[in-house]
């Protein structure tokens, strides 16, 4: 969920002087937690420390027996058992848990420990200041989905301070949630709260507000409480294995973190298109869980929902029914009741779904209606049901299940037996005992409550009930069911006009819309709700009290509460309302609510099925936003509280509906009829205080659980329809639209619709940029067509756009049958207009579609085989190549397919067709190409997806019409479409109606595959150790290799050719780099990285033998400007000119003037060559030679291409060094010739050198070492910034792998780093500059080799005189910018898709910085501006332009990026590191803070620093500056978000370098002065 511009301060809570947690306080003592080490060192309890007791699997068969030797203990991986007939293993049994004793977690202190020092607290907060260290007690959620990626959880208070109870303390990250499972109760830690927005009166008579406030904490101490805790977890394998003796799994249902089980390298590993079952052996501390594998669930053959069924049974811990048949039968003697009075009601009617029990029937007098709900406790209350009443305490709650068009389904998990369940019922024409409720019309109040007995007369479904309701059909019992839904939406009017807070819960009412599932939802809910608020608030302490054992220790009643409204809530409904920015202060009523509401669906031409999506979405956002609700035990005293905000007021309430569906309601309606004076005759009623509890904690934790489980058979449901092919959709609306999504409604008059998430970038491109705007809530795309035109389409929020989707079942989630969040896609979407906008979003989001499922399984294998390694990288590269082909304008129009012919080789599917194509004139067909084969059926499209295998022209190409030409194609399909074609139900003869278009790959991303597939033919030098040798011959063959040149022939040729004086590692890594075919040079900035390259490359030259053939070098780096920088180097160094040739892209040359027409292209951005490095260009050379110069004229384009490469060969030929980048190195058709397995290579190199290698991704290494000869240097530094993937579609392993730079790879095994030399002598950075980076980044190697030339003074710059650094500590907010950028293709402005950060206080602040510089006269060209954020640099430069103090300078003053301005360097530098608190800032009463914050809080705030917490951009950033250095931030917040930004704070701090901003304004106002 996106966090809006909220001020937040935060309040730091670790607090010094505790050796252990269990630390024993006394009156007065400050409150105490442990530090970041005394934390990881918990000393577990014995009982914790062992490995978790399952009792079923102690006394199973002999099998499960055997398997207990394969346990992680034995270090064995269980392999996956023997699969019985309907997929899925069931040779071990799960009897119910017995009930607990309290299983505790590690911890260092007693419970009693903890309820000491919560008695010590005070029972109300007067001040901020009491918060940290605060101990609470409540119920631990764990957090699923996409929400686990950023915290753990979080705990509903119970018990602490008043003002917090019922208020959430969050849980971030595993080191503050210890080994905790779902709904443990634990004691809690506040370390951290966050205030936001505007100050408002507090509630509850508390000084402080607490619905401004979040709050984060750490558990000390967990107990297993009423919740089973889940020892069985339903897994999936993860994407990527970095270590494959331990596999880390990952639990579907997002309970637990990954869990660590230990894997034999000899087995293999599990499947990654199956789910897994793993158990939990132990956890303790701050680890992982531990676990043992026991089988995988063979999802492929679990067709039946009963099957499917025993997974989902798995993964919601519903425990307490048997593997074998949930639906188990327990033989009892049914009681029959006493007779009581006949109910004279009139018709009795129940709406029920078919096959599902009815618990409750209606029926309607005159003046009175009437609520009949099943009596379960007079049946319950006779001998021999206490089976009964002890299985329904342990299951507390049934769960049936719906499929997505609300059929029931066969699978269910009934709160009671079958055979019981059957007799308790209502049926027609059989009586049952009952609870009357009678209620009063007008007055609509609950008059009389009776037990009484009912005959049932008719039992209708929700369908049927429907149509009664919206006409005059159904005779009596239609009349009932309006006269009811007239009484009903008397009552709604009424609350909504009392400013009930319950209507919201269903809003049914004031929004009605016509439907009869919709019209039977509106009545049971209404019906509902009377009764349960009549329970709600006559229920009295005395009624619960009667139902406990011990009625002396009974000072307690059960509450249905809603938690405390948090700052969010008020927020996200201030959005779902579009509440002015000036109106935010206002209070929110439910007549706002309805009134937008209304608003929406009063739009022109909506129709029912439209309003209904829109309604469902509008209020599903809003209860999302709202506190959620639960049962709690609280003390008999406790007056009842919604704890709720100022706003929404929702009144008591108590369930008693559903008996036959949740055991409170049982317990509610006993403690009903108790306040009525019934007694329980029998004692097995009664239920301890203890059982109590637990009954209501199992209750809440399985009500979650139940919702999770419908949601998966509705997935799975719809799934399933989707298989055969997809849904075509011409009704769909927009639903919320934020700037990074678009929600798409699919209509639907059942009760649930669905609704799809859009990525933003899926519909944007190289052509096409989006833009917010965050007051009308809307999208605007901008597009260039084919003529340079721009269009714009917008997408407004809550509208019904005229646009026709397609949805589909999404083959990219390989596992079948399971309800992943991206199961369901949105595959295509066209907008409707004056010109129709088509989006394949499926495609754009889901690129492996076109290869196979993302699997990086064997990455640990990269190091064994030459083929592995190749396997690996060819596969990542294949993806990101069809991700960036994707998201360009790259396609064809579609068109129609004749002689459609199917056929199947080497076990794969193929296809051939012919084809007519508009392709432009520099287009081409050729192998590798995307091909998209789609099937327009109806409403049921098909699409299928392949790689061109060859595209042969027929002999009618020159008479097609229209510029269309003619192809016989053969596709392949991939392997996702492969799995899709065998699901999908169509023809394979041809006869339908197919269409075909095709995406263009540019052949040097293809060639780039290819080279990478070729590689175990044509490795890279074996000494470049890409595979480590594992034998010990190879060992010592390579130890015994002799150098590549004598030490004699090293010192000549650095003596021969070294201008400089050389420093002890420089001189190392050349003579290494001579001798060795293979080493790496670490080069940290300033340390003569580029000076000792270009004496490496000079040395090179003259240590050449004969044998290498000619010497000749090539010296490669990841851009451009790189390249172009060592060679003006090699100039300044003296290299004989006609020695250096540059070699730029074919599309460069192109754009300066080449001829040359052959070859492939890529589109690059636009280069401009530097005049005095043209002549040194191969195209310029070239162009002057006599072979093209003095070509005849009028010669054909194919005698000059010819002359033009002949030409190419000999000046390359004639070169001793040539330069270019890593991707021309090895595509660049005069360096490689050919397509693989055939390359030639004109040009051979002995040596190359490849520098920023950590720009640069591993393929843009590896590829270009695959021309050497003899040597390969590497020169680097992975500890500055690494490559950049610009593909955002791409899956997220893939994007993990090719950010990793080659050098940090290689640098994590120790016989590679062992070819590395680490340069250490800096001569760029002031000592004071080099001294952090030094210790945080480089292990205090660096030493200082600089001289510092004559400079200013700048008086008052630097708080100390010898500290060249200042941190300017700015508070002042952040904001969201949107950065102009301009397009390759577009000579406009436009905002890019993503937003971007700005902070204008320390804009200004920088703009004072550069004006104080220059007024001690610095060199504005000596002046640079540094930030992370595009749109705080646009910001800044604005500003500098704007400010009379800097004037014309403005224009000298660099400002850029972190990643622009890696590799410059200037005198002066400043930062904005941007990042603080959100806007609208309040000042609150401010709280001490510690010198250093503990790992955990470290842990919670990272999140909130975006890519500042890569320490990459901190380290790029401080170490620009030659001889000053200002940083603008917030201390507070960066130093609490990162280990090296609090560091490097301390260390600013330690020499009193940080000044508050109003002191920097305030010297530099003297200054002026």
């Amino acid at each position: 969920m996106k966090r809006y511009k909220l001020h937040e301060t935060r309040i730091a809570a670790v607090q010094r002087g505790a050796e252990h947690v269990g630390y024993q306080t006394f009156a007065g003592d400050p409150p105490i937690i442990a530090t970041a080490a005394q934390h990881s060192k918990r000393k577990p309890t014995a009982h914790a420390a062992s490995p978790i007791a399952l009792p079923w699997y102690e006394h199973d068969s002999e099998a499960d027996a055997s398997d207990a030797a394969n346990s992680p203990r034995s270090d064995r991986p269980l392999g996956p058992r023997e699969e019985d007939s309907d997929g899925g293993s069931d040779t071990y049994s799960e009897p119910p848990i017995p009930p607990c004793d309290g299983i505790e977690s590690s911890c260092a202190a007693a419970p009693n420990d903890w309820e000491e020092r919560m008695a010590r607290q005070p029972s109300t907060l007067d001040s901020l200041k009491q918060l940290p260290g605060l101990v609470v007690f409540g119920t631990f959620r764990s957090t699923g989905g996409k929400e686990a990626l950023k915290r753990a959880g979080e705990v509903i208070v119970h018990r602490g301070p008043a003002a917090l109870q019922g208020c959430k303390v969050r849980i971030w990250g595993n080191k503050t949630r210890g080994p905790t499972w779902d709904f443990d109760r634990c004691y809690v830690q506040i370390l951290d709260a966050r205030v936001w927005g505007p100050s408002r009166k507090p509630s509850h008579g508390s000084a402080i507000d607490v619905e401004r406030m979040e709050f984060f904490g750490c558990i000390w101490h967990a107990i297993e409480f009423g919740v089973p805790r889940q020892k069985l977890f339903v897994c999936m394998k993860p994407k990527v294995v970095h270590n494959p003796k331990h596999v880390a799994f990952k639990p579907i249902n997002g309970k637990l973190p990954a869990i660590q089980v230990p894997w034999k390298t000899a087995s293999k590993l599990p499947g990654g298109h199956d789910l897994h079952v793993v158990e939990v052996c132990d956890w303790s501390g701050d680890s992982c869980p531990r676990g043992r594998y026991l089988k995988a669930l063979k999802m492929k053959s679990r067709h039946t929902d009963m099957s499917i069924l025993k997974a989902v049974q798995i993964s919601l811990n519903f425990c307490d029914w048997p593997r074998g048949d949930p639906r188990n039968e327990l033989t009892v003697d049914f009681p029959q009741p006493a007779r009581r009075r006949v109910a004279d009601s009139g018709l009795t009617v129940g709406i029920s779904h078919p096959d599902l029990p009815t618990g409750m029937l209606m029926s309607c007098g005159e003046d009175e209606f009437y609520m009949h709900v099943l009596d379960v406790n007079a049946y319950l209350d006779a001998l021999g049901m206490e089976k009964v009443e002890n299985l329904l305490r342990q299951r507390s709650v049934g769960a049936w299940f719906l499929d997505h068009l609300d059929n029931p389904l066969e699978a269910n998990l009934p709160l009671f037996p079958p055979n019981i369940e059957a007799q308790l019922t209502f049926k027609p024409g059989v009586e049952r005992h009952a609870v009357t409720f009678t209620i009063q019309v007008p007055e609509f109040k609950v008059s009389a409550v009776d037990e009484t007995t009912v005959r049932c007369n008719h039992i209708l479904s929700p369908q049927e009930a429907g149509v009664m309701i919206l006409s005059d059909k159904g005779g009596d019992v239609g009349q009932v069911l309006r006269s009811l839904h007239s009484h009903m939406a008397e009552i709604g009017r009424a609350d909504l006009a009392r400013g009930n807070g319950s209507a919201l819960e269903h809003l049914l009412v004031a929004v009605s819309i016509p439907g009869p599932l919709l019209a039977t939802q509106q009545l049971l809910h209404s019906c509902i709700s009377t009764v349960e608020r009549y329970i709600g608030t006559t229920l009295a302490a005395d009624a619960w009290k009667k139902l406990l054992d011990d009625e002396e220790d009974a000072e307690l009643t059960v509450r249905y509460v809603h938690g405390r409204a948090e700052p969010s809530t008020r927020k996200v409904i201030e959005r779902l309302l579009r509440v002015k920015q000036s109106d935010r202060d206002k209070d929110i009523h439910i007549e706002d609510v309805i009134g937008t509401l209304r608003e929406i669906l009063q739009q022109p031409g909506l129709t029912n099925a439209q309003k209904h999506a829109m309604r469902s979405s509008f209020l599903r956002r809003l209860h999302a936003a709202l506190p959620a609700a639960y049962y709690e035990v609280i003390p008999a005293s406790s007056e009842y509280s919604s704890n709720t905000g100022d706003w929404w007021h929702p009144e008591p309430r108590f369930h008693v509906t559903s008996p036959l569906h949740r055991y409170i309601d049982i317990l509610g309606m006993r403690a009903l009829k108790s306040q009525l004076g019934w007694t329980a005759s029998n004692p097995h009623l009664l239920l301890s205080r203890r059982d109590f509890e637990e009954a209501v904690a199992r209750t809440n934790c399985r009500i979650a659980a139940e919702s999770f489980g419908r949601h998966i058979f509705r997935t799975i449901s719809r799934m399933r329809e989707l298989s055969g092919s997809g849904q075509k959709v011409s009704d769909a609306v927009i639903g919320a639209v934020g700037p990074t999504y678009i929600n798409i409604l699919v209509p639907s008059e059942k009760a649930h619709t669905l609704e799809l998430q859009l990525p933003v970038s899926s519909l944007c491109s190289s052509t096409c940029v989006s833009e917010y705007d965050a007051v009308t809530q809307s999208m605007k795309l901008t597009m260039q067509n084919d003529r340079d035109h721009l269009e714009t389409l917008r997408i407004r929020s809550w509208f019904a756009q005229r646009m026709t989707c397609v949805i589909a079942r999404n083959y990219a989630q390989p596992i079948p049958h399971h309800a992943s969040p991206n199961s369901i896609v949105l595959w295509e979407i066209k907008f409707h207009g004056e010109k129709d906008f088509i989006f394949p979003t499926g495609l754009k989001s889901f690129p492996e579609s076109f290869s196979s499922w993302p699997d990086l399984t064997d990455w640990p294998l990269l190091d064994r085989k030459m083929e592995t390694y190749s396997q690996v990288w060819s596969r990542i590269k294949l993806c990101q190549v069809h991700a960036a082909a994707l998201s360009s304008d790259a396609y064809t129009s579609a068109t129609s397919v004749n002689d459609l012919k199917w056929f199947r080789t080497s076990g794969a599917s193929h296809f051939e067709c012919q084809v007519e194509v508009k392709l432009l004139q520099y287009q081409r067909l050729q192998p590798g190409d995307l091909v998209v084969l789609s099937l327009e059926r109806a409403c049921r499209p098909i699409s299928l997806q392949g790689i061109l295998l060859k595209a042969k022209g027929t002999n009618q190409m020159q008479a097609v019409e229209d510029g269309k030409k003619s192809f016989i194609v053969q596709v392949e399909l991939s392997k996702i479409s492969e799995l899709s074609r065998q699901a999908q139900d169509f023809s394979l003869d041809g006869a339908s109606t197919w269409r075909l278009h095709f995406i263009l790959i540019p052949p040097n991303e293809k060639k780039c595959i290819q080279l990478l597939q070729d590689m175990p033919r044509s490795c890279p030098l074996q000494g470049m150790r890409l595979t480590i040798p594992r034998s010990t011959k190879e060992i010592k063959r390579e130890m015994e290799m002799r150098p590549l040149v004598s030490i004699s022939e090293v010192t000549h040729a650095m003596h021969s050719t070294s201008k400089s004086k050389l420093n002890g590692k420089q001189t190392l890594a050349i003579q290494r780099a001579l001798q060795r075919p293979f080493s790496m040079v670490q080069g940290p900035p300033g340390t003569g990285k580029t000076s000792m390259l270009v004496q490496c490359v000079a040395a090179l030259l003259t240590a050449s033998r004969p044998r290498w053939k000619d010497g000749r070098i090539l010296v490669c780096a990841p851009s451009n400007h790189a390249a172009d920088h060592i060679l003006d180097r090699l100039m300044s160094a003296g290299i004989p000119p006609h020695y250096v040739t540059r070699v730029y892209s074919r599309f460069i040359e192109r754009c300066h003037g080449s001829g040359y027409k052959g070859g492939t292209t890529k589109s690059e951005g636009r280069f401009e060559i530097q005049p005095h490095l043209q002549e040194h260009a191969l195209h310029w050379k070239v162009s002057q030679s006599p072979k093209v110069k003095f070509l005849p004229w009028g010669r054909s384009q194919y005698t000059f291409n010819k002359s033009y490469e002949s030409g190419e060969v000999q000046i390359l030929r004639d070169s001793r060094i040539v330069i270019t980048t890593c991707m021309s190195a090895y595509l660049h058709t005069a360096l490689v010739k050919g397509e693989p397995p055939h390359v030639v290579r004109p040009v051979s190199f002995d040596s190359i050198v490849i520098d920023e290698a950590a720009q640069a991704s591993e393929p843009d290494i590896v590829l270009p070492a695959t021309s050497a000869n003899c040597r390969v240097i590497v020169v680097g530094d992975h500890k500055q910034l690494g490559p950049v993937v610009t593909e955002h579609n791409l899956c997220a392993p893939y994007v993990s792998a090719l950010e990793t730079p080659f050098l940090e790879r290689m640098h994590q095994n120790s016989q590679r780093s062992m070819t590395s030399t680490m340069l250490n002598e800096q001569y760029r950075m002031h000592p004071s500059i080099r001294s952090f980076p030094s210790s945080q980044f480089y292990e205090s190697m660096l030493e200082d080799r600089v001289s510092i030339s004559h400079r200013p003074q700048l008086n008052g710059i630097w708080p100390q005189k010898k500290d060249h650094r200042i941190f300017i500590d700015c508070q002042t907010p952040q904001s969201m910018g949107l950065s102009p950028e301009l397009t390759g293709t577009c000579d406009v402005a436009l905002m890019e898709s993503k937003v971007s950060l700005k902070n204008v206080g320390e804009a200004r602040s920088v703009v004072a910085a550069c004006a104080a510089l220059l007024r001690q006269r610095c060199d504005p060209r000596d002046i640079a501006v540094i930030t992370p954020y595009k749109a705080q640099q646009h910001e800044i430069r604005a500003r500098l332009a704007r400010d009379k103090d800097v004037g014309s300078h403005s224009k000298s003053i660099l400002v850029g990026t972190v990643h622009a301005l890696q590799g410059s360097e200037r005198e002066y530098i400043i930062v904005s590191f941007v990042r603080s608190t959100s806007q609208d800032e309040e000042v609150v009463t401010s709280v001490a803070k510690t010198a250093g914050d503990s790992v955990a809080l470290q842990e919670m705030y990272q999140t909130s620093l975006g890519i500042l917490e890569n320490y990459r951009v901190l380290n790029v950033a401080i170490t620009r500056a030659k001889y000053g250095l200002i940083c603008l931030g917030n201390a507070d917040v960066l130093s609490k978000g990162s280990k090296d930004f609090n560091a490097f704070i301390h260390s600013l701090r330690s020499c009193r370098c940080i000044l508050s901003q109003k002191d920097f304004k305030e010297s530099v106002r003297k200054r002026r002065a």
